[in-house]
Parts: structure tokens; C-alpha cells; sequence
């Protein structure tokens, strides 16, 4: 046999072994995707976890349609309050149908500082002077809830959309040492909000998961807009438990005007999640 046939074998023969490695490895990644977020029907999963918040930011202005304009004031600079915490956090959702299930989630912030003021101030027709000695406590609560589809479900993949409403409420004291001036406010945020989610197997255990929520609104008494979006990785270390990690970015710009008073809020905060979840279904193999 010639040196041609011979080399026109050989090449042939590494072009089959490369084609059936080739098919192999495609059938053990689709079986791995099909495996990896194959479950029976899971009708509920709650997790736990730790919120780690790092940056931030507030700001916040209380108008009194009797007394003089507010400030905007800057929390963490002028007023000292914290802008790093680590707060408990709950998230999950019930599937009432293949494709329609409804998701929540919750957490409370408690921030608080202490600053002589270096610059003087306006909350709720209060004027506080530069030298007081200011005392600030801010209690922050943060329901969700909102109804999701799945455009596509497959084993490896859950894509969809979700409409809901955001409640933001603010419980905010600020008291001077030194002069014995107070001003405290309280006040509520509804914000409809629309979404996506988008859930990947990357590989037998491990899944990317990201979420996004927005709203722009412009009615009698409320104006703004808000977004938060997260994005994380969950390993699945058994049928029902999961351990992930993410990363969450949220801005929030809204103006509420009230019968006495108009108020403005501008806050953005990253942080990163870690929890614990568990999944009420049996994982198929």
C-alpha cells in the first residue's frame, strides 16, 4: 500500500476518533444539563441567609409645606450613619403550575450614627446648627412580592418574566444632644415593579441564576424609579438543600408628595448574599 493510503487512513481514522469524542462528550453535557436541574414538580423553596451590604448610599429630604425648604442630606457624610452592615435576609417562592409560581422576599436594615455637624440643616421645617451633636437612627424594612412566568422551562433552563410590588417603609430619628432639638419622620414606598429571571445549569450541581427588577412610575403622589438587579451561583448539595453566593445592586430615586410634607429619597446599595435554600420536591436522576 502506498505512503497516500496509508496517510489518507490515518487521517481518517483521527477524523472518526475526533467525531466520536465529539459525540460523546455532547451526550455526557446534554446528560449532565438534563440532570442537573431535573426535578420532580418543586412546589416551594425557601432560603436564609446572611446580606452583607458594603456601599451604602443615602439620600434623603424632608420638605414641611409650613416651615422652610429641606436639605438634602447625605447620611453617611453629614449625619455619620453606617453605610456597611449585615442584615438577615429570607427569599423563595410557591409554584402553583408548571409555569406560574409566586416569589418573595424580606429584609430589615437598622443604620444609626453619631457627628458633630459641620454644616447646617433642614428635616421637616427642623433646622439643626453646625456644632450639635447629632443623633441618627434609620429603620428600614423591604417587602416583595410578585407573580412569575416561566416563557421556558427545560431541565437545564427556566426563563421568565414577573410583575409584583416593592414596600419600602422608613422610620427615621434624628435628635440633637446638645440643643435637645428632635425631628422624627416615618414613611411608606409602594412601587409596582416588572422583571425577568433566568436560571441556567452550568453544570451537574452548580446553576447561574439572575434576577432583575424595575419600575418607572409617575402618578398623584409618587415619582421615580428604582432597579435591582442580582446575580449569583447555587451548588445543589442534595436533593432538597442548595448553599449559593451573589451579588446584589439596587438604586431607588422616588419622590412622595404628601398633604403636609414632600418627600425625596436617592439610595443605592451593593452588597453579596450568602444563604442556605431548601427545595420541598425530590430531585430525579
Amino acid at each position: 500500500m502506498d505512503t497516500y493510503h496509508i496517510n489518507k487512513m490515518k487521517i481518517n481514522k483521527i477524523i472518526l476518533t475526533a467525531c466520536l469524542i465529539f459525540l460523546v462528550s455532547s451526550m455526557e453535557i446534554t446528560s449532565v444539563h438534563a440532570a442537573a436541574m431535573s426535578f420532580k414538580e418543586d412546589k416551594a423553596m425557601i432560603r436564609l441567609g446572611g446580606f452583607f451590604v458594603r456601599n451604602y448610599d443615602t439620600v434623603v429630604r424632608v420638605d414641611s409645606k409650613k416651615g422652610p425648604v429641606g436639605t438634602f442630606i447625605k447620611l453617611d457624610d453629614t449625619l455619620g450613619v453606617e453605610d456597611a452592615l449585615d442584615v438577615l435576609r429570607i427569599d423563595g417562592y410557591y409554584r402553583f403550575g408548571f409555569k406560574h409560581r409566586v416569589d418573595f422576599s424580606w429584609f430589615r436594615t437598622n443604620r444609626s450614627g453619631t457627628k458633630i455637624l459641620e454644616k447646617e440643616f433642614t428635616f421637616n421645617g427642623e433646622t439643626f446648627l453646625i456644632g450639635d451633636e447629632i443623633h441618627t437612627n434609620i429603620d428600614t424594612n423591604l417587602f416583595k412580592a410578585s407573580y412569575a412566568y416561566s416563557l421556558y422551562r427545560v431541565p437545564e433552563l427556566e426563563l421568565g418574566v414577573s410583575v409584583g410590588l416593592h414596600y419600602v417603609s422608613h422610620d427615621m430619628d434624628i435628635n440633637s444632644i446638645s440643643s435637645l432639638v428632635s425631628e422624627d419622620e416615618s414613611f411608606e414606598l409602594p412601587m409596582p415593579v416588572a422583571g425577568f429571571f433566568f436560571d441556567y445549569a452550568l453544570m451537574r450541581k452548580l446553576s447561574l441564576q439572575l434576577q432583575s427588577e424595575t419600575f418607572l412610575v409617575n402618578y398623584s403622589e409618587v415619582r421615580g424609579s428604582m432597579t435591582d438587579f442580582n446575580i449569583g451561583l447555587e451548588y445543589r448539595t442534595s436533593d432538597n438543600y442548595a448553599f449559593g453566593l451573589a451579588i446584589n445592586r439596587s438604586v431607588l430615586d422616588v419622590e412622595k408628595d404628601e398633604e403636609k410634607k414632600e418627600i425625596s429619597v436617592n439610595s443605592a446599595k451593593t452588597g453579596y448574599l450568602l444563604y442556605a435554600a431548601y427545595y420541598f420536591g425530590k430531585h430525579k436522576d
